[in-house]
């Protein structure tokens, strides 16, 4: 189990990347966050710094192929998602919980 300091080091490294794409005018979507993500890796000299980065990057690829594998699953079943909305409900519940 994670330890409280790296939960809030993830979500400050998650709301920094945010920001950045806002101000940046870059639309926020999984990718583009990941995109920042490995940005701000990129470019940090601490080794912890870079190392929690590519954990948090890991974890929400993670959760994006087991999303869209659900996804692909459940598309026979009439619980599949429109094109209209590309993440049912129960993905996006789990995409949020990413500790």
């Amino acid at each position: 189990m994670k330890n409280k300091p790296n939960v809030q080091l993830h979500n400050e490294f998650i709301g920094q990347a945010i920001l950045d794409l806002i101000f940046q005018n870059i639309p926020v979507t999984e990718s583009s966050l990941i995109n920042q993500l490995a940005r701000m890796q990129s470019r940090t000299n601490d080794p912890v710094l870079e190392n929690e980065l590519g954990i948090l990057i890991n974890k929400i690829n993670s959760n994006m192929r087991n999303c869209y594998s659900e996804q692909r699953n459940t598309s026979g079943t009439g619980q599949g998602i429109s094109k209209k909305n590309s993440i049912n409900s129960s993905c996006r519940v789990k995409k949020n919980k990413l500790h």
